[in-house]
């Protein structure tokens, strides 16, 4: 995890190699080494494992489609305005 940290803060955050030597806690030419290998960090392939929402995965999509529907149907109070007793939506001022 330190070799991702050193590239991290000296590419990333522009940091000084001093900077970097300090706040990892490892020795400069550790840093310099690490930098100049040029290697990204451990490559490894994530295995494919379901989710455990996976069984529910149709009934949240009718449930973000309703709710999709319900906020394109809501309307925030401040457009609205008194007309006597009707209630009309603000369109500028009367």
């Amino acid at each position: 995890m330190g070799h991702l940290n050193i590239r991290r803060g000296f590419l990333r955050d522009k940091l000084l190699i001093r900077e970097v030597t300090w706040r990892t806690g490892r020795s400069l030419k550790t840093v310099m080494k690490h930098l100049d290998s040029g290697t990204i960090g451990p490559k490894f392939a994530t295995p494919g494992r379901p989710s455990k929402l996976d069984p529910y995965a149709e009934k949240f999509a009718v449930w973000l489609k309703i709710d999709a529907a319900i906020n394109v149907l809501w309307v925030h109070p401040q457009f609205f305005r008194f007309r006597g007793n009707i209630l009309a939506i603000n369109s500028g001022p009367v």
